[in-house]
């Protein structure tokens, strides 16, 4: 299962063989949960099903918290407030909770500037 973040939203995420996701997406205001998400069936460049992008990889993932994202605030008015990116079409979605520290902060040994 894939977690993501946006906002104040929490997605959690997992792809099925059946070409299906299935998940939740929780907040302030409630928990949405999906069963049947499909990704698109005619393939669009860059995103879930296109030509390099598994359906089960880390951008396959973003792509479809996103639409999990579109469709629970749709759906539940008041659920929270999602992120959106720089231009505001968009949502940003993060795989870390907003606020937390990268895990590899420190330099490896050898480059410490000895």
């Amino acid at each position: 299962m894939a977690k993501r973040y946006s906002g104040d939203l929490v997605v959690n995420i997992l792809y099925h063989d059946d070409d299906t996701y299935k998940g939740s997406v929780s907040g302030p205001g409630g928990t949405y949960k999906f069963t049947d998400l499909r990704a698109p069936r005619i393939p669009t460049a860059g995103h879930v099903g296109s030509a390099g992008i598994a359906y089960d990889s880390p951008k396959g993932y973003d792509d479809m918290a996103k639409h999990a994202i579109g469709f629970a605030t749709y759906d539940m008015e008041g659920i929270g407030y999602p992120e959106y990116n720089a231009r505001g079409d968009d949502y940003k979605v993060s795989r870390r909770k907003p606020g937390s520290a990268r895990r590899y902060t420190k330099r490896p040994r050898a480059y410490r500037g000895r």
